[in-house]
């Protein structure tokens, strides 16, 4: 016999419900019986301890009943928190999207705009869009042209598309920066 050997481990008494087995381990606190319940709720370790044994199994039994019955992590709602529930379920079936994905959409947009509530910011986004009035592409050359021309550059500059490729057609070897932009003319042959 080795001189440092140790003593056996019994293994913890369990209690089982259908598919749900709870152990109970023994131990000592203070020179005291302890007997420990340990099982998962909502991804969590948890343990109970209670002085005798048959406390233990009682518990133990109560909670492998609520295990097998998977009522542990069910949610009870009230007749109103159900009635939005499903009103939130149909109002988002018709848009196509999940209320998982309404809710970590809006947990990420709260963070992002820091106190304020996503209608303001979306209505302020809606305000400072709608002041920039679009304006065609031919209109803002003529406009780039005109300035470029009163600060003394030239009208037709080197990487113009003309001069890019050799090998292009006649009308890009042949246009301005405004027939490059605006595109070949329908009576241009």
């Amino acid at each position: 016999m080795l001189c440092h050997a140790r003593p056996k481990k019994k293994k913890p008494c369990t209690v089982k419900v259908g598919n749900v087995t709870l152990p109970i381990y023994k131990g000592k606190v203070r020179g005291r019986d302890r007997f420990t319940v340990a099982y998962h709720e909502a991804g969590v370790r948890r343990r109970e301890t209670f002085s005798t044994e048959g406390a233990a199994r009682i518990r133990a039994g109560e909670i492998a009943v609520k295990i097998e019955n998977s009522q542990r992590d069910m949610l009870a709602l009230t007749g109103t928190e159900m009635e939005v529930y499903a009103f939130s379920i149909r109002e988002l079936k018709d848009v196509g999207v999940s209320l998982l994905e309404v809710v970590r959409e809006y947990a990420a947009e709260s963070k992002g705009i820091q106190g304020s509530s996503i209608l303001t910011a979306a209505k302020d986004y809606a305000r400072r869009k709608t002041g920039v009035a679009p304006e065609p592409v031919p209109e803002l050359v003529e406009e780039f042209l005109i300035q470029q021309k009163t600060d003394g550059a030239r009208i037709r500059y080197p990487l113009a598309p003309n001069h890019a490729n050799p090998d292009a057609p006649d009308f890009l070897r042949n246009c301005t920066w405004m027939d490059w932009m605006t595109g070949p003319s329908p009576n241009r042959s």
